[in-house]
C-alpha cells in the first residue's frame, strides 16, 4: 500500500501532527508501515494495545484516535486511512510523552526527533520500550508512574475499565488523586534538561528544601515561601555566594505598600526596626530630616536598608543565586512561623529554617562537618560574603504531589496553578476559573 502525496485528500483530515507525519512518508517514499497487503501488521497491533492502556502514562484514548483506529484497523476498506492515523498517533504520543502536551506543537526539531523514534520502533518492533525511551529519567516522575499504576490498578474492575477509557469526571472515588498524578506528570515532561548529580530543590508547595548528591537526599529544611498574592517563582539557577549577616535593602513595593503608612504615623518604626535611609547616592541620611508627609507612591527619592544583625528580616544568613525576580533564598528572624504545615508568608523570598546548617554544608561539602570560616564569620556578627568553590545548582519547582518511599504525597495547590494544566489536559476546568498567568508550571 503506498500512502498518496495529495495532502488534501480525507485519509490526512483531522491529525494532530501533520507536518511531521506527512514528513515521515515523505522520508520513507510514501510506504506503508503499519499494514501489509491491507493486512495489520504486529507493530499496527502493538502500537493499538499502547492506546489501549495509554492512561497508565497519564494520557488520554481520546487524543490519539483510539476509537477511530479500533474501528477500522479491521476493515481493509479503511486500510489507508488507518495507517495515517496509527503514524499521526505515535507521534503524537512521542511528542506528549518527551516534552508534555502543551509545548513545541510547531517545532520542526521535535518533529524530528519524535520520526527518528517511529523509525527506531519499525526496524527493532518495539513500540513500547522506544516509547519508554523518550519518558523523562527523573526520579520523581517515575516515582508518580507506580503511583498512579498503583491506583488504576486497585480500583473495582468498573472503575478500572472507566479510567483507561478515559473518564475524567469524579464519580470514580481515585479521580482526584489521578488528576493530581497527570498534572505533576505533565509538569515533569516539562523539565528541559536532566538535573546535575549534586543540586539543591526546593518544592514551593511541600514547603520542603532537600539537598540531593548522586540521588540520594542529603541535607534537607523546612522553607516558608511567599503568599498567593507574592508568589515565589519556579526558577533554576545557581548559588555561589553566602552573605553572612546581610543588609535588607527593602524592595520600593514593600516600602509603599507596607511601611509608608506606618512610618508617616510613627517615625520611630525605622529606628526600632533597625532601618537607614539612604539617598540615591546610597548615602545615610538622619531619619528626621525628612519630611515623610510629602511621600507617596509616585514619589519616594530615598530607599531603605535593614542594618545586620540577628532583627534583620533576612536573618543572619543570606544566599544569593542570579535571578530576574530579586528573590533569594535566606535565614529569618520569625522562626516560629515554621511550626506551621502551611508555610506561605513571605513576599517571595524562601526563608529557610536550617540556614546556618546549610551554609556549613555548602561550604565543606559534607552535611556533618561545621566550616570553621562560617563559625567564625558568624561568630564576629559583621558582614562577609563567601563565594563558594563549588558553586550549587539550585531548582525552584511547583509539584503538588509525589510519590517517595512507598508514600504517595498531596500537597495544597496553594498558587492554584493545577486548574490550568488540568484545562489544558482534560479541556475544563477543575474548580476554579483557569488564570492566565498560572498557565505555566
Amino acid at each position: 500500500m503506498t500512502v498518496p502525496i495529495d495532502t488534501t485528500d480525507v485519509v490526512f483530515q483531522g491529525l494532530n501532527n501533520f507536518r511531521a507525519t506527512l514528513r515521515f512518508y515523505t522520508l520513507n517514499g510514501h510506504k506503508s508501515v503499519w499494514f501489509n497487503n491491507n493486512q495489520p501488521t504486529s507493530c499496527a497491533d502493538s502500537l493499538l494495545s499502547f492506546l489501549r492502556n495509554v492512561r497508565y502514562y497519564g494520557l488520554l484514548r481520546a487524543n490519539y484516535h483510539y476509537e477511530a483506529i479500533e474501528s477500522m484497523i479491521p476493515v481493509q476498506e479503511h486500510a489507508l486511512r488507518c495507517e495515517i492515523l496509527l503514524t499521526d498517533a505515535f507521534l503524537t504520543i512521542a511528542k506528549d510523552l518527551k516534552y508534555g502536551r502543551r509545548l513545541y506543537r510547531n517545532s520542526v526539531h521535535i518533529d524530528s526527533v519524535c520520526i527518528q523514534a517511529l523509525q527506531r520502533t519499525l526496524e527493532h518492533v518495539s513500540i513500547k520500550k522506544n516509547l519508554h525511551d523518550l519518558e523523562p529519567a527523573f526520579t520523581g516522575y517515575q516515582g508518580l508512574k507506580t503511583a498512579l499504576q498503583i491506583a488504576i490498578d486497585t480500583s473495582t474492575a468498573e472503575a478500572r475499565q472507566l479510567l483507561l477509557a478515559g473518564v475524567t469526571h469524579d464519580s470514580i472515588a481515585t479521580q482526584k488523586e489521578i488528576q493530581r498524578i497527570e498534572i505533576n506528570l505533565e509538569r515533569w515532561r516539562r523539565e528541559n534538561s536532566e538535573y546535575p548529580n549534586r543540586y539543591i530543590f526546593i518544592n514551593i508547595v511541600a514547603f520542603m528544601l532537600q539537598v540531593y548528591d548522586q540521588g540520594k537526599v542529603t541535607f534537607d529544611s523546612r522553607v516558608i515561601v511567599g503568599t498567593p498574592d507574592k508568589q515565589t517563582p519556579a526558577l533554576s539557577s545557581t548559588i555561589e555566594c553566602i552573605t553572612i549577616y546581610p543588609y535588607w535593602h527593602v524592595p520600593r513595593k514593600i516600602v509603599i505598600e507596607e511601611y509608608l503608612s506606618v512610618i508617616q504615623k510613627d517615625t520611630t518604626f525605622l529606628s526600632r526596626n533597625n532601618f537607614e535611609v539612604l539617598d540615591r547616592s546610597g548615602r545615610i541620611l538622619r531619619r528626621d530630616s525628612i519630611d515623610w508627609m510629602q511621600f507617596n507612591a509616585n514619589y519616594f527619592p530615598v530607599s531603605l536598608r535593614q542594618r545586620e544583625g540577628e532583627e534583620n528580616s533576612l536573618g543572619v544568613i543570606k544566599f544569593t543565586f542570579d535571578n530576574p525576580y530579586a528573590v533569594y533564598l535566606h535565614d529569618t528572624n520569625a522562626k516560629r512561623l515554621f511550626r506551621n504545615n502551611i508555610r506561605a508568608y513571605s513576599h517571595g523570598c524562601i526563608r529557610l529554617e536550617r540556614a546556618e546548617d546549610l551554609a556549613h554544608y555548602l561550604v565543606t561539602g559534607n552535611a556533618k562537618e561545621k566550616s570553621k570560616m562560617i563559625t567564625r564569620y558568624l561568630q564576629q556578627k559583621k558582614q562577609h560574603i563567601v563565594s563558594l568553590e563549588d558553586p550549587m545548582p539550585l531548582y525552584i519547582r511547583y509539584f503538588t504531589c509525589e510519590y517517595t518511599n512507598h508514600r504517595f504525597m498531596m500537597y495544597p495547590d496553594v498558587y492554584r496553578k493545577d486548574n490550568a494544566i488540568a484545562h489544558l489536559l482534560y479541556n475544563f476546568t477543575a474548580s476554579a476559573t483557569v488564570d492566565a498567568k498560572n498557565i505555566d508550571p
